[in-house]
């Protein structure tokens, strides 16, 4: 992806090789801070791409649809962006697609159905994607949907992988409140409850501050007093 990933492709680092071919690219967790190189697609003998957590960015290459013997595809924790592709489907062999925690839009393309059963598990939690869930999803055995913005009600059989009451992800590495989703008046009321509980606290903190001044000032001024009077007079 580099200067240092030049030459023969089994002397990279991250590179597994089995017959003097690459079979898997793990870089889990190095600093990139670079798109994917469209190159990458020429290693067609790859079976497993992992670049979890690398500071890539940008769209998937469209070159990866020649990785035909492609098992393992781990890419979240990016900033890759774009629709998610339909020459996924080339991948017949795939098992495992991670596009977790990036900033996909768009819908879930129907014509990704035909990697099921072959697929067993599917991330897609915290992006930008839209649109209905279709129903092709239940097969999946590892799903992760939540952080999205599906349409909802969402099928009963989806109510375990996305919640239309929780956060939605806003992209940025944070959530905030579904703007969908009205809060409930015994949420209104908890929070009511909390300020006046905060109030009377204080004002109780107050009055025994008052009353230990006051008093601290009464037995001073009458030590004061009982000083001046055992004082020896000069007449």
């Amino acid at each position: 992806i580099n200067a240092e990933y030049m030459g023969n492709v089994c002397n990279w680092g991250g590179v597994n090789c089995v017959s003097n071919a690459p079979s898997e690219l793990n870089l889990r967790g190095q600093i990139l801070n670079c798109v994917i190189p469209s190159s990458l697609g020429s290693l067609n003998s790859l079976t497993m791409i992992e670049l979890f957590n690398t500071s890539i960015y940008g769209t998937l290459p469209s070159s990866f649809s020649n990785l035909s013997s492609l098992r393992w595809l781990s890419v979240g924790s990016n900033d890759l962006s774009g629709s998610l592709p339909q020459w996924i489907t080339t991948l017949t062999q795939l098992r495992m697609l991670g596009l977790d925690n990036n900033e996909f839009s768009g819908t879930i393309p129907d014509a990704w159905q035909v990697l099921v059963p072959t697929l067993t598990t599917l991330g897609l939690s915290n992006n930008r994607l839209e649109g209905t869930l279709p129903d092709w999803l239940q097969k999946v055995t590892s799903l992760s949907l939540d952080g999205n913005l599906f349409t909802c009600p969402v099928p009963k059989w989806a109510e375990n992988f996305y919640s239309c009451s929780s956060n939605s992800y806003t992209g940025t590495g944070t959530f905030v409140m579904n703007p969908l989703t009205p809060r409930s008046s015994s949420s209104n009321n908890i929070s009511t409850g909390i300020i006046i509980g905060i109030i009377i606290g204080s004002i109780f903190c107050l009055l025994v501050i008052s009353g230990t001044i006051a008093l601290g000032v009464y037995f001073f001024r009458k030590r004061i007093l009982r000083s001046l009077q055992e004082m020896p007079t000069i007449c």
